[in-house]
């Protein structure tokens, strides 16, 4: 462990990722995050940011920033085959604690949030991991590598951390046969607080109005 606390490598720059970078930085260790991808990902349906994760954004202080850029969605409405509404239910537990951000917009602003108190590296991904009872030596596609006291493996359901530390994936994960597929429209809906969808058993379609713009989610299994 250093003087100035662990050092620490997080290997995902997304939801989890940024936002552990925001925590440990604050709490005085040294935190390094790698992310593959070149930039922030555009796409990703909306998410509900409420309870427990309304208090972790309180205290990395981006609430603001996430209303903001929160959508006004407050219902989701169920059409049939013709379209014709037959019923629907609130989408909000709590006017005051919640919003709903859609991914790209919430993975910019804890990235946003994770810089003042890490280095971030995009582009880069972890290809070897080497651990001893004081530490991690770490191998990296393009940097040099770099020791550290504690590796997170914040890098999604197919995670390369723990591929490379306990194996392959399929020992760890089990495919339960739902596929969703989204894209944007690019046009605004007539209302932008409503959610559509239609669904039968073992698939289903919705449009949401975003922050503007429009998209369509495809679910089925």
């Amino acid at each position: 462990m250093q003087p100035g606390g662990l050092t620490v490598l997080i290997s995902g720059a997304g939801i989890a990722g940024a936002t552990l970078a925001a925590l440990l930085g604050r709490a005085g260790h040294q935190v390094t995050v790698v992310e593959r991808d070149q930039g922030v990902r555009s796409s990703g349906n909306p998410v509900d940011v409420r309870e427990g994760a309304y208090d972790v954004a309180q205290r990395l202080g981006v609430l603001t920033r996430l209303h903001e850029a929160g959508t006004r969605v407050r219902q989701l409405i169920f059409v049939d085959a013709a379209g014709q509404r037959v019923a629907s239910i609130r989408t909000r537990q709590s006017e005051d604690r919640e919003v709903e951000v859609p991914r790209a917009d919430l993975s910019a602003i804890l990235i946003e949030a994770g810089r003042q108190q890490a280095e971030f590296h995009f582009d880069e991904m972890i290809t070897g991991l080497h651990a001893d009872e004081s530490g991690v030596d770490v191998i990296f596609e393009r940097a040099a590598a770099r020791r550290f006291d504690l590796v997170v493996g914040a890098d999604g359901i197919y995670s390369a951390v723990r591929r490379l530390v306990f194996g392959p994936h399929a020992d760890f994960a089990e495919h339960l046969g739902m596929y969703v597929a989204t894209a944007r429209l690019g046009i605004p809906m007539e209302s932008d607080d409503t959610v559509i969808m239609h669904n039968e058993p073992g698939t289903a379609v919705a449009l949401h109005p975003g922050t503007g713009l429009s998209g369509a989610a495809f679910m089925f299994r």
